[in-house]
Parts: structure tokens; sequence; C-alpha cells
């Protein structure tokens, strides 16, 4: 049995080669990634659960915002950035829209992707936004925070985004390399 962890570790946190990570993340895509209606249309909505660890011991089959962002970190950091927009449009939808508590940011969310106030620890929102910062715009300060580096990570069929933060702002365009970095 698995948890998210020893899928997400050899490409985030280790100095392994590639293609551990890229299996791992294969892993992860057979067993624990699942698609459910999104409630706004009724497309397929990306999720994960954190584990395959049966029955519910800790949550092991939950949904967890702070989790499924890491993984999109993961994907992006692979080049994989429609995987990681997917799981990160899911983290944001249960989030935001579909819970009791808008804007709340979860610890789990249920089977169908909505936010569920039922856990109080953890740190979802920052792990989020690390998925939007370094994972899809691929913003990381390297060298002790003396430089900047950049890979991108967006979706193909993004025509424009563009983000600022504090140590730097990146505008990317269909087509086009990415400009505007400070």
């Amino acid at each position: 049995a698995r948890f998210y962890t020893d899928l997400v570790f050899p490409t985030l946190y280790s100095g392994l080669p590639e293609d551990y990570g890229r299996r791992s993340l294969e892993y992860l895509d057979r067993r624990l990634r699942v698609n459910v209606p999104a409630p706004e249309t009724g497309a397929a909505l990306a999720l994960m659960r954190v584990g395959e660890l049966k029955p519910n011991i800790f949550g092991n089959d939950n949904c967890m915002p702070a989790q499924m962002a890491e993984a999109g970190r993961a994907y992006a950091a692979l080049g994989r950035s429609a995987d990681a927009h997917a799981l990160l449009h899911g983290v944001a939808l249960g989030a935001t829209l579909f819970t009791e508590a808008p804007g709340s940011f979860p610890e789990r969310l249920g089977h169908d992707g909505k936010g569920e106030p039922n856990y109080m620890f953890g740190n979802p929102i920052g792990s989020y936004l690390s998925g939007i910062v370094d994972g899809l715009f691929g913003l990381r300060l390297i060298e002790g925070g003396r430089a900047l580096q950049v890979a991108p990570a967006l979706p193909a069929d993004w025509p424009e985004a563009a983000i600022e933060v504090p140590y730097g702002r990146l505008t990317c365009r269909a087509g086009t390399e990415a400009d505007g970095v400070r």
C-alpha cells in the first residue's frame, strides 16, 4: 500500500533520476487519481486520494487539498502541465465554490470534490499557492534566494497567463518564450 508521499518525493525532494519520479507519478495515476463529475458543469473533475490503505485509517483514502496541490507541483516539475492544472482546479473548486465555507480551504475534500471542514490542522492554502507559483508558473528561488529559476508548466491551451510575487514577475503567451521576468 502506498501513501502519496512515496510518489511525489522522488520528484520534489530528492536527487534521484527523473525516471524514478516519472514512474512514481504513473503509479499515482493508476492507484490514487480519480475523476468525478464537476458540480458546475458535470465534466470530469480530477481528484486524488492520499493513500490506498483500507479501511479508512486516519483519512488515508480521503481527497486532501494540500496533498493534491503537492502532487500538482510534481506533475508540473515533470512537464505534465495538464495534470498539474487538473488537480489544482479540483483543489480550487473544493475550497472556494463547492463547500459550505467558501475560502476556508478545508483540510479534506469529499469523494465528490466538496470541501469538508472536518480537520483543523495543516496548511492546505500554502501548498495550493506553492502549486501555482512553483508548479504552474515554475518560479523558484535558488542559491539561497540570490537567483530565480523559471520553468513554467502552463497548460498548452492557455492563451496567456501572468503572475507577480515579491521576488519576480512572469508573463507567458501561447507560442512565445516567457517574458517579463525580473
